[in-house]
């Protein structure tokens, strides 16, 4: 049975607490803060990351409370910044960055991050829908 509109409003809290995979995890889950989608946007950075670098997330941290505490400090896994990257490349970094804001206000909404790599040819053919609530859905047809 599909769930009602009213069911569909509830304190994201009380749905997940501070459950999921930690490399992953948001500050704000971690300290079990009052959280939002851009808990989201903070772990597609995570996968970005990986996807990038091809290594995990805190792949040098020996112990979850390790990355527990790295992560509520806002520090962000380990790469290379010295390291010479192309225009795009910079440009990526720096998106995947915008997503691990340690504030959530200031990590950009999912619609924001599929436009900046649309633009950037990461990903083509977005189909935008408005949906209840004021939530934007985007699916992608195809992938580079």
């Amino acid at each position: 049975m599909p769930i009602t509109s009213e069911q569909a409003t509830f304190n994201r809290n009380e749905l997940t607490g501070n459950i999921g995979t930690l490399i992953y995890m948001c500050p704000e889950m971690i300290s079990n803060s009052v959280y939002t989608e851009k808990c989201d946007v903070y772990s597609f950075g995570s996968m970005m990351y990986e996807v990038f670098f091809e290594k995990i997330p805190y792949f040098d941290s020996n112990t979850f409370e390790e990355i527990r505490g790295k992560v509520k400090l806002g520090k962000l896994p380990k790469y290379d910044k010295e390291a010479t990257y192309t225009r795009f490349e910079r440009q990526y970094i720096a998106l995947m960055e915008q997503c691990w804001s340690k504030n959530p206000a200031l990590r950009p909404s999912f619609v924001e991050v599929l436009k900046r790599l649309e633009e950037r040819n990461c990903i083509k053919n977005l189909k935008y829908t408005r949906w209840k609530h004021d939530v934007t859905i985007c699916s992608i047809k195809s992938l580079y």
